[in-house]
């Protein structure tokens, strides 16, 4: 019962869900939520509201009770007004809200504060352009109200929606309220009016109140940091503007304690090291404080030094990194922190000098370091881009290198690319070589044959590669492996213009015939099957 508590659910709630769960019988429970939902009796009511919660998780439609909710926002019991507005939060969408506006009028005008802090939750919730025009002088006048702050956020959807209601003046007056918490969503609303207008007229007041918290002087805490939301708020807006205020932007970053294993701190400041490389690019104070990250030992420092440093780069190239970052790969570090730098920081420090080698000692080994197939194939595509920064020749033999080592399901994207180059002929003999030495039924050799099938060769070569093949087809019997064989077969002969052979010939027939004797031994599975089929139902009493 302590843990149904600490997550917020009574043991009526929790029995509830749970015989709707067991059950599994939700058609039954749609039948039972349309009988009970006209009832008059509000605890029912909550309870039906509840199950249909429940019923919506397993993809059912119980929205026809989702309009009933709102019967419970208008009750004199303030516990089920609460409820319901709670409720109305879970169920309800934009398009309902039109439905509720009598409800949100009388309670927005109401002298009770818990009234009018439930209202504005549910007016910012439903916000539209249908109901906007109604709300907005309501909402307006509680900005002098204990409950400013969720006034303020009730703002903030309206201005999304209507941006000619902004009213920064009436603003400006509550980024000096002694409440912290309405400053904190002041700053949030300034931020969201600083991505379509101007506002350097509140700047200075804003830079106030980032000094005020690098001096910890706003008694509002989050993992060890001072209001940690406001800040990226604040460095969102700055990067905005006009001035370059780098310098507060940089103050506020050293203030950060990052001794502590936690992720806000460096949430904070990789947001700071943003606005400020939009603010002053080349600030000399910025790269010694990443390189205080690269060289620490805990991983989480590393991991969020390469991030800044992904960050960095992509303004700022400096070759420096290319003996560092390399380290830090070599290191005892985690596979995410491997996999970061080959995917998002290695790309930036490779130039059309060193991408031969990052190939071949970073990329290539880094295929066979991760065992998920989501990251291998993100891997090679990421190598296949880098080699074409290479000249043909080395490209082909990266690609073909690529090609012989790399695991079967790769293949497959390796043979598309290699089409997009000359082949030479030691390139067509290793893929000959693939085809006489490897299992004909592998996906390798499949792909071979799609590309010899591909390509134009002379007519000497042709033959010798169609007398190769000829030979493979007489050591199998599988009809995949002859399919495949006998269409590359064809593919060489129309591209080199040759007659079809009598191997060939031969083959498409040991095909046709397989084909046959596949066909009849399903239609042979089928009749037993019916057999079986007809017996048990006769033995059933």
């Amino acid at each position: 019962m302590e843990t149904l508590v600490r997550y917020g659910i009574d043991q009526k709630t929790f029995d509830l869900i749970s015989s709707v769960y067991e059950s599994k019988n939700f058609d039954l429970h749609l039948a039972q939520l349309k009988s009970e939902i006209e009832t008059q009796d509000p605890q029912r009511l909550i309870s039906v509201l509840k199950r249909s919660i429940v019923l919506k998780m397993h993809g059912c439609d119980p929205s026809f009770c989702y309009p009933h909710s709102i019967l419970l926002c208008s009750h004199e019991n303030q516990y089920i007004k609460q409820t319901g507005y709670k409720l109305c939060l879970k169920l309800l969408s934009h398009q309902e809200g039109l439905l509720c506006v009598n409800t949100l009028e009388r309670d927005l005008k109401s002298k009770h504060p818990q009234d009018q802090a439930l209202s504005l939750d549910l007016t910012r919730h439903l916000m539209s352009k249908d109901i906007v025009h109604t709300l907005f002088p309501l909402v307006e006048s509680l900005l002098t109200s204990t409950v400013r702050q969720k006034a303020l956020l009730a703002l903030k959807s309206i201005y999304l929606l209507e941006p000619s209601y902004m009213n920064l003046k009436k603003i400006k007056k509550l980024l000096g309220d002694q409440d912290p918490q309405v400053m904190m969503a002041c700053v949030e609303v300034i931020e969201t009016i600083s991505q379509s207008e101007d506002i350097s007229s509140i700047l200075e007041p804003i830079v106030h109140i980032l000094n005020q918290i690098i001096q910890q002087n706003v008694d509002c805490f989050f993992q060890g940091v001072c209001c940690p939301q406001t800040q990226i708020h604040i460095f969102k807006i700055l990067s905005r503007s006009p001035q370059n205020h780098a310098e507060v932007v940089l103050k506020s970053l050293m203030s950060l304690d990052f001794n502590k294993k936690e992720p806000m701190p460096y949430a904070v400041a990789f947001e700071g090291i943003q606005t400020i490389l939009k603010l002053d690019p080349h600030n000399p104070n910025l790269q010694p404080f990443i390189d205080s990250f690269l060289n620490a030992t805990a991983e989480e420092s590393i991991y969020f030094g390469l991030r800044c440093l992904e960050v960095y780069l992509k303004v700022n190239p400096d070759l420096k990194y290319c003996e560092l970052v390399p380290e830090i790969y070599d290191g005892p570090v985690p596979l995410y922190v491997k996999q970061h730098i080959l995917l998002q920081v290695l790309p930036l420090l490779c130039t059309d000098d060193n991408v031969s080698n990052c190939i071949q000692n970073y990329y290539l080994p880094g295929l066979d370091l991760f065992q998920d197939t989501f990251y291998k194939e993100t891997i090679l595509k990421q190598t296949l881009q880098m080699t074409e920064r290479l000249s043909d020749q080395k490209q082909l033999e990266l690609l073909m290198h690529l090609f012989l080592n790399c695991p079967e399901s790769l293949c497959s994207r390796i043979a598309r690319q290699l089409l997009k180059l000359p082949l030479e002929n030691w390139a067509l003999n290793q893929i000959c070589q693939i085809i006489s030495t490897t299992s004909l039924e592998t996906q390798r050799v499949k792909e071979c044959c799609w590309i010899l099938g591909t390509v134009l060769m002379p007519e000497e070569a042709a033959k010798q590669v169609l007398q190769l093949l000829s030979s493979r087809l007489k050591m199998t019997k599988d009809a995949d492996a002859i399919a495949t064989i006998v269409e590359c077969m064809n593919k060489i002969m129309v591209n080199s213009r040759l007659e079809p052979t009598l191997d060939i010939q031969q083959s498409v027939h040991q095909l046709d015939h397989l084909s046959e004797s596949v066909s009849r031994r399903i239609a042979e599975f089928d009749s037993l099957n019916h057999q079986i089929t007809q017996s048990l139902l006769r033995s059933r009493p």
